[in-house]
């Protein structure tokens, strides 16, 4: 895992996948995409496809109409096909950038984005461990192997 994914980096969706279903509707009438039916194509950053994989596996299961079709791709690949129209919604590990944010500015699109996660680490401990909150530069002093054993990372273990 890298230090970019230790801290707390959140997720975004671009157009998130709800929303996206529900206004699927163009305004040609080959389109009859509903919140719950229909066809979407969206490209999803790559180190995301866990994640993604799970969430369309859940929703596709509850809304047997909805068909959504993830393409995993680079981070750089992905922000191209919704720069060129490719599709429609992209989820991301970040926010957009600037140069981005003009970019859509200057086609008059103003994309939506939405925090649908937040890394976090879990640590098993021994019960009688009185540590229950530990702050990033503790984890890495830990992690670094500052500390050989527990009691030198905490004198109360």
């Amino acid at each position: 895992m890298s230090s970019k994914t230790v801290t707390n980096k959140f997720f975004l969706v671009l157009f998130p996948v709800l929303a996206c279903l529900t206004s699927c509707k163009y305004s040609t009438s080959k389109y009859s995409d509903t919140a719950t039916s229909g066809t979407v194509t969206i490209t999803v950053d790559e180190t995301l496809e866990p994640l993604l994989d799970s969430e369309v596996r859940a929703f596709s299961a509850i809304y047997k109409d909805a068909h959504v079709t993830i393409q995993y791709k680079s981070e750089t690949e992905a922000m191209k096909d919704l720069m060129t129209d490719s599709v429609h919604m992209v989820v991301l590990a970040r926010q957009l950038l600037e140069s981005e944010k003009s970019f859509f500015d200057s086609k008059k699109k103003f994309p939506v984005t939405t925090k649908i996660a937040v890394d976090a680490l879990a640590f098993i401990v021994n019960r009688e461990n009185p540590d229950s909150n530990m702050k990033y530069s503790r984890l890495q002093e830990l992690l670094t192997n500052k500390y050989k054993n527990w009691s030198e990372f905490n004198p109360k273990n």
